[in-house]
Order: C-alpha cells, then sequence, then structure tokens
C-alpha cells in the first residue's frame, strides 16, 4: 500500500471513530435507513458519511466498484459483522454482507485509488456507520 493510501485510510478511520464517539452504544435517532422495497439494502461508496439502521439479525451488503483498488474494509465495534462474498463470476464490484449482530453501532471504512480512466476523483475514502437495534 503506497504512503498516501495509508494516510488516507488512517484519517478515514479516525474520522469515522471520532463520529461515533458522541453516541451512545445503541442509539439510532440519527440514522436513516435505506428503502429495500423487498430485497437486501445496499450500501455503496456513494453512501460514504452516512449512517444506516440494521435490525439484529437483520443484513444488508456492501459493495465497493472495481473502478477504485480498495484497501480492505476496517470494522470498528462489534454490532455487525462483515462477510466477504465471492462471486463465481465477477460483477464489477466487491462485495461484503453486512450482519446486524446486537445492538450498537459499529463503523466500516475503506479508501480507494482509482485504476479506471474514467475516475471523477483519483482517491476515494469510505465510511459509514452501522446502527443496529433490536
Amino acid at each position: 500500500m503506497s504512503p498516501g493510501l495509508r494516510l488516507a485510510v488512517c484519517i478515514a478511520i479516525l474520522v469515522v471513530m471520532a463520529g461515533c464517539g458522541g453516541e451512545s452504544g445503541s442509539s439510532t435517532s440519527s440514522c436513516q435507513g435505506i428503502s429495500a422495497s423487498g430485497t437486501k439494502p445496499v450500501v455503496t461508496e456513494v453512501d460514504g458519511g452516512r449512517c444506516v439502521k440494521l435490525a439484529v439479525g437483520g443484513s444488508a451488503e456492501l459493495r465497493l466498484t472495481e473502478n477504485y483498488r480498495w484497501s480492505a474494509p476496517q470494522l470498528s465495534g462489534d454490532a455487525v459483522e462483515l462477510i466477504p462474498i465471492a462471486f463465481l463470476r465477477d460483477p464489477g464490484y466487491s462485495a461484503w454482507e453486512i450482519r446486524g449482530m446486537r445492538s450498537g453501532t459499529s463503523a466500516i471504512s475503506a479508501s480507494g485509488a482509482c485504476v479506471a480512466a474514467n475516475c471523477a476523483k483519483p482517491t476515494l475514502v469510505f465510511s459509514v456507520t452501522i446502527a443496529v437495534s433490536s
């Protein structure tokens, strides 16, 4: 990992941790639910900076586009589990299941460096807070 990318990852983790510092373990009042209309909610880099609600036992899918070379997503907190999803055929993104394990909050962060010709930004820092309630 390049020094610049490593710095971006560290900054993202610090920003996520600072944003969660004032929350109690089970507070979900500042989170927005993701509309799912019968399917599993999907979180992408577009959702960066948001707080997403999940129920204990519920799940969502994290998808990060292959237009960027992403660091492995980092998880802080124990409210969710992050489980890699393997595909037989490349869908154009990397994916993980976000599974609500217990009431509380967890933060997921990653950083990406553009590997495609059409990226709007050369690097992206992604972070999202997941608030799980029973």
